[in-house]
């Protein structure tokens, strides 16, 4: 069995997943699309880094009954599918697996096939539905209907498990959201998509439930360090980068009672945006989190917010009934400094000059 790249791999289920609602072309060459063969050889095709938008030949050219171990024929053959004499026979592992009914060819034929665990068919209608379906109603390509398998021996690679595990314009995100937001709570999600998540949560200190749902907020909380990052909680190759810098992962430790205990930069992290009243600069002990010695420099973040954008410090002017942050006092304090000074200096100047003549009111006030 050979290897093929992740990044080859999730090439190919953007490429299945660009025919789906596609309508069922009889002979077509994937331009844009074609019937149950043409479809299930240019997935075989496409993963191999080979034409996928050409014909292969048809249903008849893996149509060799009691010839098991043996390849396709014409220019099938060069796909390199493996026939096999029941279902069992196919590794659990194989990247592309197909499934055919045999009836003489053409409309009386059929295949449908499942890649890295990927339903996909082009075919009449069926449960209300026809053309190129991926996942949905699509058949997996050992359903009853097809009594004749065969298989591409090929894995996945494991790949780097800090490189973006999802396919370009792809992101982690909600189950309601478009095809290309991976949930991990959609039926037929690949397993290492999954592990995505799951390793996320693992860098975040939550639990690693393999749902995005349940990583949101501690997402969202860390995007609003960057500023260049919507604070919504989807992650995409920038975010994905950030949450992989937030160290190495660690074994999460029994805690049978609650949730893993979060990391101080964790803490640091959720604490943005977050106003408290009596947290100020002064000292490490007013840093909230686990160890304010680790964690001092980043729960800064946090006390900066705060500090600039809590407005519950009251105006101390007479008159000014605003509220503000810290800052906004602390620059209000400053401005009547120099209004003070600014006064000192002109009656200073003035008796200097011998002028002790005390001003009318109206003189005062002019």
């Amino acid at each position: 069995m050979r290897t093929i790249s992740r990044t080859q791999v999730d090439a190919t289920r953007a490429y299945i997943w660009s025919k789906d609602w596609l309508p069922y072309a009889y002979g077509g060459s994937g331009n844009p699309g074609g019937d149950c063969s043409w479809f299930a050889f240019a997935v075989a095709a496409h993963v191999q880094g080979m034409q996928a938008n050409r014909r292969y030949g048809s249903t008849e050219n893996c149509n060799r009954p009691g010839r098991y171990g043996a390849t396709a024929t014409g220019d099938a053959a060069q796909l390199g599918l493996i026939h096999v004499a029941k279902a069992s026979d196919v590794p659990a592992d194989a990247l592309v697996k197909l499934g055919f009914m045999h009836g003489g060819g053409g409309y009386n034929s059929h295949v449908a096939g499942t890649f890295d665990g990927l339903n996909f068919e082009s075919r009449g209608m069926y449960r209300n539905r026809s053309g190129h379906v991926v996942a949905a109603s699509a058949r997996a390509w050992n359903d009853p209907l097809f009594h004749d398998f065969w298989y591409l021996p090929a894995v996945a690679g494991a790949g780097n498990p800090d490189d973006f595990p999802l396919p370009a314009g792809w992101f982690f995100g909600p189950f309601d959201g478009p095809d290309e937001s991976v949930s991990g709570e959609a039926p037929g999600t690949p397993a290492h998509h999954v592990a995505g998540i799951k390793r996320m949560q693992a860098k975040l200190g939550i639990p690693q439930t393999g749902k995005w749902r349940d990583a949101r907020d501690a997402i969202a909380a860390l995007q609003r360090t960057d500023p260049t990052l919507t604070p919504d909680g989807t992650v995409g190759p920038k975010t994905w980068a950030l949450i992989m810098r937030l160290g190495t992962v660690t074994p999460p430790a029994p805690n049978p009672g609650g949730p893993a205990p979060m990391t101080p930069e964790q803490h640091a992290a959720l604490q943005w945006g977050a106003p408290h009243k009596v947290r100020q600069v002064r000292d490490r002990e007013h840093a909230e989190v686990k160890d304010g010695n680790e964690a001092w420099a980043r729960a800064m973040l946090a006390d900066v917010w705060n500090e600039t954008k809590w407005d519950g410090y009251k105006s101390h002017v007479p008159g000014d009934d605003r509220e503000g942050s810290l800052v906004f006092w602390a620059l209000e304090t400053h401005a009547e400094a120099v209004a003070t000074r600014k006064l000192v200096e002109s009656l200073q100047a003035r008796f200097a000059s011998g002028d002790t003549i005390q001003q009318t009111k109206a003189e005062t006030s002019s």
